[in-house]
């Protein structure tokens, strides 16, 4: 039915699930959404009488036009479990809410993203919404978090979910290092769709733990020597016409522990003049150049075996 999770423009995919799903509303409200051993509330814990809204559909690869959220045949279980969690095997779980009356998405979504804030639940935003992106007809948000490891939430299987609907505090568990957890919220005037999947990676607190024994300066020093400056956007035939010297530690770009490398250029006055600013990640693999004030203003250049790189895209966000 649908072979991709990422959603490149919410509308036309809300389209589409609403082609898939049925008319009848779901018997049960969902409390809680599950994908792998990552728990967390459902969205109904914060919509309300004015907001309207139900379940219309819970999607992933696997599903047909008979996994509808609500039916009348006996199935309407499955809202409250199959219907409601994925395991480790499955690409994505979507869940489809319709209905809403007009224009309380944006209000829902904000209330939403502030409970899987909390400390309890402990999403990040990849990048912090300010309040006028919930008052916007149509918006997009993409949550974050290390995935609780596999098996651990069967081992904790006394407290694993309370008789409420709440989810064993994602503190108490273990997660998984190399694999993110991630919760992307989708909603136009009166529709609302919120995709769980999984995908390999780390988030800025794991990343930097590691990032110190990984990379050191005289390390990123040394692979940025290996190169040509044409091939970090640098004008000049050899990288011994630039200093390189050590930015203020490690920050974050791409949910990543980045080294910060300021490149001077040389000249006969000896008054050397900043001309670039890299990041470049802890494994080495990865560099990026700077292209506004920010740190999450660059282009991405990867270093293929730590000698060769290739520009992949010019200044973007690398949260997108």
């Amino acid at each position: 039915m649908m072979k991709r999770f990422f959603i490149s423009f919410s509308v036309c995919l809300f389209c589409l699930l609403s082609a898939c799903s049925g008319d009848s509303p779901a018997s049960e409200t969902i409390s809680t959404y599950s994908f792998g051993e990552d728990t967390i509330p459902a969205l109904e814990q914060v919509m309300t009488e004015q907001s309207g809204g139900r379940l219309t559909a819970v999607l992933s690869p696997e599903s047909t036009a008979g996994d509808d959220a609500g039916t009348d045949d006996g199935n309407a279980e499955r809202t409250d479990s199959a219907g409601n969690e994925a395991d480790a095997t499955s690409p994505y779980i979507a869940y489809d809410y319709q209905q809403f009356t007009e224009y309380q998405t944006g209000p829902v979504v904000r209330s939403y993203v502030d409970l899987l804030t909390g400390e309890a639940i402990a999403l990040q935003p990849e990048e912090k919404p300010d309040d006028s992106v919930y008052t916007q007809p149509v918006g997009s948000i993409l949550l974050t978090r290390q995935a609780v490891m596999d098996g651990a939430t069967s081992a904790n299987s006394e407290g694993e979910n309370t008789g409420d609907g709440e989810a064993t505090s994602y503190a108490s568990l273990p997660h998984d290092p190399e694999l993110l957890f991630r919760v992307r919220i989708d909603w136009t005037p009166t529709s609302c769709l919120v995709t769980l999947d999984h995908v390999a990676g780390q988030d800025f607190g794991n990343s930097l733990l590691t990032a110190g024994s990984a990379l050191s300066f005289s390390t990123a020093k040394d692979l940025l020597n290996t190169v040509s400056p044409e091939e970090i956007g640098l004008p000049g035939s050899s990288m011994s016409e630039y200093s390189l010297k050590p930015g203020p530690g490690f920050v974050e770009v791409d949910h990543t522990a980045c080294l910060t490398i300021y490149v001077y250029q040389k000249n006969a006055a000896g008054t050397n003049s900043l001309v670039e600013t890299y990041f470049i990640s802890s494994d080495g693999s990865t560099l990026y150049r700077q292209t506004g004030t920010e740190p999450n203003q660059v282009e991405k250049i990867t270093l293929s075996g730590g000698h060769t790189s290739q520009a992949a895209s010019s200044d973007r966000d690398p949260t997108e």
